[in-house]
């Protein structure tokens, strides 16, 4: 039995491994699915359409089920859906550095620390993939199917246009949406 507890943790350790620096899309869909949560930033209407950056959990799948689409839980009430309901041009950021032990003690605006924004469309789901979003948030965060029902929490998706991404020195990677989604972390 201990055998069995020390193959599984070995296994899940190894299939959280960054990839190589030279995969690029491959280490951006990494971080994508294992990184919990993310700042996303929208013009806030409340400010005149200034930028607001909001932290979010964010789930692109549970377990080993990595579709590199960015999931999350979200209420109205809360000013990243009420913006997005508003203005769904949105971006979601990641660093590398809020992974358990990212970047080998590097600061976050290091090059070799991974850094990933992705730009495009925040919306709630539509309706034939609310199963998959379910899936990918309540997989990650089971306590948010706890999360009081009068708050109107919704699933929403962040529908990819734009990626930024830069893992080391000489300038942001160009990566196109098709690269990343071809990519299998």
């Amino acid at each position: 039995m201990l055998v069995l507890v020390c193959l599984s943790a070995l296994l899940l350790l190894a299939s959280a491994e960054r990839p190589p620096t030279d995969d690029k899309p491959r280490v951006a869909r990494w971080l994508v699915h294992n990184a919990d949560w993310a700042t996303v930033s929208t013009t806030h209407k409340e400010l005149n359409g200034a930028p607001w950056g909001n932290v979010a959990s964010i789930s692109d799948g549970a377990g080993d089920d990595a579709t590199g689409r960015v999931f999350m839980y979200l209420t109205t009430m809360d000013a990243t859906a009420a913006d997005a309901e508003e203005s769904p041009t949105s971006s979601v950021t990641l660093s590398e550095k809020q992974l358990p032990g990212g970047c080998d003690g590097r600061y976050a605006e290091d090059p070799p620390c991974a850094r990933l924004t992705l730009t495009g469309k925040l919306a709630q789901v539509a309706s034939a993939d609310v199963p998959l979003a379910q899936s990918a948030i309540f997989g990650r965060f089971p306590d948010m199917q706890k999360w009081p029902t009068g708050h109107e929490f919704a699933f929403y998706e962040l529908t990819i246009e734009n990626i930024f991404f830069l893992d080391f020195y000489g300038g942001a990677a160009p990566m196109t949406v098709d690269d990343y989604f071809a990519a299998k972390p």
